[in-house]
């Protein structure tokens, strides 16, 4: 897959390689025989490589949509390096770099808007060990905001692993907070409902436990 703008041809493997006198644009994957248009730059990558992982790609190639012949593919309305991370999860088996929270929500409506099955099951299971780890305590607890665009991204792209993990990391906040994150990030009010009746849950808990203390009612 390689990158090039109107004057010249760069390459994703060149460019994140910092050499003494300049940042070297060429080659990554070779060869090649179609070209991805986006914003103006052009990546240079393989028909079969795209088709193999994406059923949409493949449809345009196999079928009689106009870019079955084309030997240059605009992509409007998508973003240089959202395509570039894109095509890094899953292009070259070798040089697949791990899903991220960097990476996670910027490649997941990709993989869905383009079918990459096995990069969305790794977003999964990146985003469900990322919360049972929390939840264990064995990393720290993510912000309130990445939890709820978690349980954004689960409901939007039917990820149902994520959401009963999420909801428990949600109820850990308070009303007041829970109720300000979700004018910022919206989720179902199903979903919300949920989440209100586990802290419920958590607050009755507390309660009994201070009351069997000798602490008296809340």
């Amino acid at each position: 897959m390689d990158m090039e703008d109107t004057n010249q041809d760069t390459s994703v493997e060149e460019s994140t390689k910092i050499h003494q006198t300049e940042m070297k644009p060429p080659t990554l994957f070779l060869p090649h025989d179609v070209i991805l248009e986006v914003e103006g730059m052009h990546l240079h990558v393989r028909k079969q490589v795209l088709a193999d992982n994406s059923p949409k790609f493949e449809r345009k190639f196999k079928s009689e949509f106009k870019e079955k012949d084309l030997t240059k593919i605009p992509l409007p309305g998508k973003e240089f390096k959202d395509i570039v991370e894109f095509l890094r999860s899953f292009y070259d088996p070798e040089t697949i770099p791990p899903i991220t929270d960097d990476t996670v929500f910027t490649v997941l409506p990709l993989v869905e808007e383009y079918q990459v099955s096995e990069v969305k099951e790794r977003c999964e299971h990146f985003i469900t060990q990322t919360l049972q780890r929390a939840i264990n305590h064995e990393i720290e607890r993510p912000d309130l905001l990445t939890i709820l665009k978690y349980i954004s991204c689960a409901e939007q792209y039917n990820m149902a692993s994520v959401l009963p993990l999420a909801v428990t990391m949600c109820a850990k906040y308070t009303i007041i907070s829970l109720t300000e994150a979700s004018l910022h990030t919206p989720v179902s009010e199903i979903t919300l409902f949920n989440i209100y009746s586990e802290r419920a849950k958590i607050t009755e808990t507390l309660a009994e436990e201070r009351i069997k203390k000798g602490f008296g009612d809340i």
